[in-house]
């Protein structure tokens, strides 16, 4: 059990490295301008799903460094969920 323990604190620690990594390329291309997710991911050029996006804006969102709004969508028709700096 304790060598399982082990390898389960080193998986997450190589984890958090690679999302640590995944929000600084994020937050590198955000502004005061309020962008997609979609949007995020085109411009950062990351190869990461939509979701893993508002999975790692999250907690950005929570202390306050970036703002979650609402974006009108490409094609015109309704909103979608939006990231800019504080």
């Amino acid at each position: 059990n304790e060598a399982k323990r082990i390898k389960a604190a080193e998986k997450r620690a190589e984890k958090s490295k690679e999302d640590a990594a995944l929000v600084d390329a994020l937050r590198a291309v955000l502004s005061e301008t309020p962008k997609s997710a979609q949007e995020l991911l085109e411009a950062s050029g990351l190869e990461i799903t939509r979701n893993k996006v508002s999975v790692l804006m999250r907690p950005l969102v929570e202390d306050g460094t970036v703002e979650k709004t609402k974006v009108k969508s490409s094609n015109g028709k309704g909103q979608l969920v939006g990231y800019k700096l504080a």
